[in-house]
C-alpha cells in the first residue's frame, strides 16, 4: 500500500474490489440527508435513493427534494443516455416500486404503491399486464405498459400462515401459492386480472418455496426446502387442479433447494441450493417433465467453507437471456456474486466472483432482457447495478440506487416512456 503526503492511497486492485462498497456507503449518506453524489464512479441519483418519496399510482415521477431524472446533473446530454425498454419492479418494505433502467445503469422511480408490511413475494403475469403481491393476503394490480403505473384491482383474504412464494401459470389463469407451514395452494385469476377463489385444498405438506413453471406451462416444479426434494406437479388448465408427479426429485441431504430455473433453450433445469451452497443442473425432457443426470457445482470461492443460510428465503439465482452465463449471490466476505459460464450442454462452471455491498442476508438478482446489466438487490442496503461483459459474463460495478429491496423482476414491454 502506497502513501503520499500522509494520505493512504489504495492499490488499484483494492479500489476495484471495494468500489461497490464505497458506492453503497455514499448512497446511505445521501439517503440520510447528505449531498448529491457525482455519477462518475458508481453513481447515485436523488430520485432513486430518497426514502421520503410519497407513494404515487398515476405513473408520474415521485415528488421529492431533487430532480425526477435519476441521472441528475452528472450525465450530460451529449452522452445520449436512453431508457432500456421495460420496467424494473422492486419490492421493498411496504412499497411496490416500478422503475426505469437507463443505459448508464441508473434506476429511476416511476410509480409506487403501498403494500402491507408482511408482503415478501410477488409475481408478474406472462403478458406483463398484472402484478400479484403475496403476504397474508393476495393483492392484484394492473400495470400500465406505457407509464409504469400500478393500479389496484382487488385483495383476497387467505388462510395462509407463512407465505413463502408465488408464481402464475403462463396462461394467466392460475396462481400457485406456497405456504411454509401449510403446503401449496391454487387460486383462480379472472379475465380482468382479479384474484378469485381458492381451488381445492393445500397440497404437499410443509416447507415449500416458490414454484417455477417449465416453458410449456404444463408442469410446475416446487422445491420443498427443508425436505431436500422437488415435486413436479401437473396443472389441469381447465380446473387448476394439481397432480403430483412421482417419484419426487431428491437432492443431497442438507441442500435446502429454494428455487428451480430453466435454461432459455428449455433443455436444462437448475436447482439453487442454499444449504450446501451448490447449484444442481439437470437434463430436462419437456414431454415427460423429467429432471435427469444431476450434477452439483459449488458456487463458493475455491477453498472457502460452505456457510448454510439456515433457512429458506427468496431465491438468488439468475440466468442471462443468452443462456451463456448464470449468477448467484452468497453471503461471504460482505457479499459476493458468483459468475458462471454455461456450456452448450447446460452444465455450469464458476469463472469469477464479484464483490458487492451486503448489509444482511443474500440478495435477489435480475438481468435486464438486453443482457446488459445485472441488478443485485439488498434487503438493508442499496440496489447495485453491474455491467455484464458480453464475452465472458464478468461484472463491472456501475451504480447504487434504491435501498432495502428483497424482490426484483424485469418486465419487458413494447411501449415505454
Amino acid at each position: 500500500m502506497k502513501q503520499s503526503l500522509g494520505l493512504i492511497v489504495w492499490p488499484r486492485s483494492s479500489r476495484r474490489r471495494f468500489a461497490p462498497i464505497f458506492g453503497a456507503l455514499a448512497a446511505t449518506l445521501i439517503a440520510c440527508g447528505g449531498t448529491t453524489a457525482s455519477n462518475r464512479d458508481g453513481a447515485i441519483a436523488d430520485a432513486s435513493v430518497g426514502s421520503d418519496i410519497a407513494p404515487k399510482t398515476d405513473g408520474s415521477a415521485p415528488s421529492a427534494d431533487g430532480p425526477s431524472d435519476a441521472i441528475g446533473d452528472a450525465v450530460s446530454d451529449a452522452q445520449a443516455v436512453k431508457t432500456i425498454d421495460g420496467w424494473v419492479i422492486a419490492l421493498s418494505p411496504t412499497l411496490l416500486n416500478v422503475l426505469s433502467l437507463d443505459t448508464a445503469g441508473i434506476l429511476t422511480k416511476r410509480s409506487v404503491v403501498s403494500v402491507p408490511s408482511l408482503v415478501r413475494h410477488f409475481v408478474v403475469s406472462a403478458d406483463n399486464r398484472f402484478v400479484y403481491a403475496l403476504g397474508s393476503t393476495i393483492l392484484a394490480f394492473s400495470l400500465d405498459a406505457t407509464t409504469g403505473a400500478l393500479g389496484p384491482i382487488n385483495e383476497v383474504v387467505t388462510t395462509l400462515v407463512n407465505p413463502s412464494g408465488v408464481t402464475i401459470d403462463p396462461s394467466g389463469h392460475w396462481l400457485i401459492v406456497s405456504d411454509r407451514a401449510l403446503g401449496v395452494f391454487v387460486f383462480s385469476v379472472l379475465p380482468d386480472g382479479s384474484v378469485g377463489a381458492q381451488v381445492g385444498t393445500p397440497m404437499g405438506g410443509p416447507f415449500p418455496t416458490a414454484g417455477t413453471f417449465d416453458p410449456s406451462g404444463q408442469f410446475v416444479f416446487v422445491p420443498f426446502c427443508d425436505a431436500d426434494t422437488i415435486v413436479r406437479y401437473v396443472l389441469d388448465p381447465a380446473t387448476g387442479a394439481l397432480t403430483p408427479g412421482t417419484p419426487e426429485i431428491r437432492l443431497t441431504v442438507g441442500s435446502f433447494p429454494n428455487h428451480v430455473a430453466f435454461h432459455p433453450t428449455g433443455l436444462s433445469a437448475y436447482a439453487f441450493n442454499i444449504g450446501n451452497q451448490t447449484i444442481t443442473s439437470f437434463n430436462y425432457t419437456s414431454t415427460s417433465g423429467a429432471l435427469e443426470a444431476p450434477e452439483d457445482v459449488a458456487y463458493l470461492r475455491s477453498g472457502q467453507p460452505g456457510t448454510s443460510a439456515g433457512f429458506c428465503h427468496i431465491h438468488h439465482f439468475a440466468l442471462h437471456p443468452s443462456g451463456k452465463f448464470a449468477y448467484a449471490t452468497l453471503p461471504e466476505v460482505g457479499g459476493l456474486v458468483a459468475v458462471m459460464s454455461v456450456a452448450p450442454s447446460g452444465r455450469l462452471t464458476v469463472v469469477d466472483h464479484q464483490y458487492y455491498f451486503l448489509f444482511r442476508g443474500a440478495d435477489p438478482l435480475v438481468v435486464d432482457p438486453t443482457g446488459t446489466f445485472l441488478l443485485v438487490g439488498n434487503d438493508s442496503g442499496g440496489t447495485q447495478s453491474f455491467r455484464i461483459d458480453p464475452a465472458d459474463g464478468k461484472l463491472t460495478f456501475t451504480a447504487t440506487s434504491l435501498s432495502s429491496v428483497f424482490g426484483l423482476r424485469f418486465v419487458q414491454n413494447k411501449k415505454t416512456q
